[in-house]
């Protein structure tokens, strides 16, 4: 008995965790969540997808977890759904989740595909003193030029199909990136 109470300290010291305990993130914030739809195009509802998210980061605590986007969303009209770029999915998404994909507009309009995201400090304004980060994309239209997601708030103005993003990972936290 002393053995295992050991090595349960060692594992909790160490950082490192049970393999179930990824599962406890994601029964502690319910997943998948069902995600209801607006609009035509059908669009996955951006306030949502952003609280599943910040649920799933409060969660984490120091756990390393990597979840898809399946894991933690439920859809029930896979292939006619599209999926929202929020700034929240942008920020907590591993680099290369969006690699291949088409974006697309609120309206179901191809805007072009995905070229690539990055991350920038920012700072003035109000907030003299302090500086924060901002995450944006860019994509590739189909006249050849890259196009920026631009500096607002993203919520659903950039859309990809459910159906091409439900088994990539959504979510990878270490211990670095939950703290951040």
């Amino acid at each position: 008995m002393r053995i295992v109470t050991l090595a349960i300290a060692w594992v909790a010291a160490s950082g490192l965790v049970w393999a179930d305990s990824c599962q406890e993130v994601l029964e502690a914030v319910e997943a998948p969540q069902r995600l209801k739809t607006r609009g035509k195009p059908k669009r996955a509802r951006w306030e949502k997808v952003d609280e599943v998210l910040a649920d799933v980061s409060r969660q984490l605590e120091s756990r390393e977890c990597e979840f898809t986007f399946r894991q933690l969303f439920d859809v029930r009209e896979k292939d006619q759904v599209l999926f929202p770029i929020t700034n929240s999915v942008l920020r907590l998404s591993p680099d290369g989740v969006f690699e291949g994909l088409t974006i697309f507009m609120p309206e179901g309009d191809a805007l072009g595909d995905f070229a690539g995201r990055f991350r920038y400090e920012r700072s003035g304004g109000l907030q003299v003193g302090k500086s924060y980060s901002l995450t944006i994309f860019q994509y590739r239209g189909a006249d050849g030029q890259l196009h920026s997601s631009g500096h607002d708030l993203l919520l659903d103005r950039f859309l990809v199909r459910w159906s091409e993003i439900e088994g990539r990972t959504a979510f990878k936290a270490s211990d670095t990136e939950v703290s951040q």
